[in-house]
């Protein structure tokens, strides 16, 4: 019977709550079947390596490092630099995407001949036009609770507005 410390137990359980919390998100759409495979195998493999490192032994050898725990820091560490450079990959792309966008926005707001339909007209002079006592509330304060556009930001009592 092989001996079992608390850091293994530790180990373990966050190996199974991640994989929980992945398939809840794959239920959930935030990412598809291979992102789900992916991040299974990954914990999967946490929770294997953290009972059975002796599997892990004869790597040490290969790998030419004097300590198991040195060779699973070194995967670790490039495990998060692939994350991190796969991220930011991601997030450039994001931020290109969303300047596209937000310029193709604006192309298409500004009329530069004047003309417009009236709601386009009344919507501008209404989010740029407003006074004070327009947001204010019975007791004075200002807060913008409400309009009828305020995101279920404002203290509702967990109802779905309608």
């Amino acid at each position: 019977m092989m001996d079992i410390n608390g850091l293994q137990i530790a180990s373990v359980i966050f190996g199974i709550s991640m994989i929980y919390f992945s398939y809840f998100c794959f239920r959930k759409k935030y990412f598809g079947t291979a992102g789900f495979l992916i991040w299974s195998i990954v914990f999967i493999a946490l929770i294997i390596t953290t009972l059975y490192p002796a599997l892990f032994v004869p790597f040490k050898t290969i790998f030419q490092v004097t300590r198991l725990f040195d060779l699973f820091v070194v995967i670790g560490l490039f495990f998060i630099i692939i994350l991190t450079f796969v991220n930011f990959i991601h997030l450039q792309k994001l931020k290109r995407n969303v300047g596209y966008y937000v310029q193709k926005e604006a192309l298409n707001d500004h009329n530069p001949s004047g003309a417009g339909t009236e709601n386009d007209q009344k919507k501008y002079d209404d989010s740029a036009n407003f006074s004070d006592n327009d947001n204010a509330d019975k007791d004075g304060s200002d807060n913008d609770c409400d309009g009828e556009d305020s995101g279920g930001d404002c203290g509702d009592s967990g109802g779905d507005g309608d």
